[in-house]
């Protein structure tokens, strides 16, 4: 876990914002079939922020001082969640647009 921790650490900015929101995208591959509107939009737009919330966080749970991440946790918030939850929104909208035409059409393409 340390390896590709250190390997996270070293990025970028822009390259782990990258990665964040690839992750945000496809966990909410999960949420497209939930038929409450209400349950799917809360776990669309809050699943990225606590994702990015518990990477950022797991260095000081794997040992670090707490002191070094405290200042910069909600620039990293704003950075990893905003464009996740943006990705996971369009992953919905998208996934349950094809969804709902496909139960329209019907199994037989008819």
């Amino acid at each position: 876990m340390k390896g590709i921790l250190g390997w996270f650490e070293a990025q970028p900015l822009q390259i782990t914002v990258l990665l964040m929101t690839a992750l945000s995208a496809c966990l909410a591959l999960l949420w497209v079939p939930i038929r409450s509107r209400g349950v799917k939009w809360a776990l669309t737009l809050l699943s990225p922020f606590f994702i990015a919330w518990q990477v950022y966080w797991l260095p000081v749970r794997m040992g670090k001082s707490p002191s070094e991440y405290a200042a910069w946790v909600g620039v990293f918030m704003i950075a990893w969640g905003i464009p996740g939850a943006i990705a996971a929104s369009l992953v919905v909208v998208f996934g349950s647009a094809l969804r709902s035409r496909k139960r329209k059409v019907g199994p037989s393409g008819a």
